[in-house]
């Protein structure tokens, strides 16, 4: 179900699954419609192991938003035609490559190797010493409280692994925290299939959430240069073909050129609160940035605009 795009319209509901045995048997849409289900039923294993192995190598944006499109056609064609073993491994794969390989192969290292916290350390220990009563608590305290209170040439306190555990989750290696560019691509790439959904549907189901993401990742100056410089190319590319999109006029079209403009300003304007000796050349290159963008927006969309 989707909401109205304008005060009024109605509301726009998923059609219902197609029953082809209720379907005139002697049309040659129907008999299309049972040839296209035979296909998916029989050949969607060999549809999703080539699409899942193009989505899992190291595409370039095109290619990506075109294999995303391949995933939402199969998907909504199999669940249109009540194939619900396709549609539902489709989707689950999709979410599969939704995370970065690197963070799930982390997350099962970890779950398969837990670091030691302070009870399985006391757990063994009791299971080392035994539970008898003989053993008072006087006489493991100091070889408790030495492991502890050790010196930098011993190991790490348990207290210390616990708290570190506690502080950061699950532990990710340098090199993907470094790289870091896999959401902000991807993003974008959702993003450019769901322009419509950017113009038309309220700011706080998809617009404020994206924008306010991606100026959060440009403006620290502490952020890795390159990731800030593709978050602004991301943000840029989505605030120029937003005004391209836009094909209503009236109050809605200068509520979205607000937005957009809105947008670009906060990506253009110096921070007030970073001081003036942290900027960098990067945040002279990311105002450029934006700038050459409102150019671009006034050469292609300048006669439409009824804000700013």
């Amino acid at each position: 179900m989707q909401r109205p795009r304008a005060p009024g319209e109605s509301v726009i509901r998923a059609p219902p699954v197609l029953d082809l045995e209720t379907l005139p048997q002697n049309e040659t849409q129907t008999h299309n419609l049972f040839i296209i289900q035979s296909i998916i039923s029989q050949a969607w294993p060999a549809f999703l192991a080539a699409l899942s192995f193009i989505v899992a190598t190291n595409l370039s944006d095109e290619i990506f938003v075109e294999v995303l499109a391949s995933y939402q056609a199969m998907t909504n064609v199999s669940g249109m035609l009540g194939l619900a073993t396709p549609r539902d491994t489709f989707f689950n794969s999709l979410s599969k490559f939704a995370v970065p390989p690197r963070v799930v192969s982390s997350l099962e290292a970890w779950v398969e190797n837990p670091p030691q916290t302070p009870r399985s350390a006391t757990a063994a220990l009791s299971e080392g010493l035994g539970k008898s009563s003989r053993i008072s608590q006087k006489e493991c305290r100091p070889s408790i409280n030495g492991g502890i209170d050790g010196g930098d040439e011993g190991p790490p306190s348990l207290l210390t692994v616990g708290n570190r555990r506690r502080v950061s989750g699950i532990f990710i290696p340098k090199t993907f925290a470094k790289s870091g560019d896999f959401g902000i691509s991807k993003l974008g790439g959702v993003a450019m299939l769901n322009i419509h959904r950017l113009i038309y549907r309220s700011p706080d189901i998809a617009w404020n959430t994206t924008t306010s993401h991606l100026l959060m990742v440009i403006h620290p100056p502490y952020a890795p240069q390159s990731i800030r410089i593709q978050a602004a190319k991301v943000l840029d590319d989505i605030l120029l073909i937003v005004p391209r999109n836009l094909s209503s006029t009236g109050e809605l079209q200068a509520q979205v050129q607000r937005r957009v403009l809105d947008v670009l300003s906060q990506q253009i304007i110096p921070d007030s609160l970073v001081p003036q000796l942290q900027q960098t050349t990067t945040s002279v290159e990311l105002r450029r940035m934006g700038l050459e963008t409102l150019h671009q927006i006034l050469q292609a969309s300048g006669h439409t605009l009824v804000v700013g």
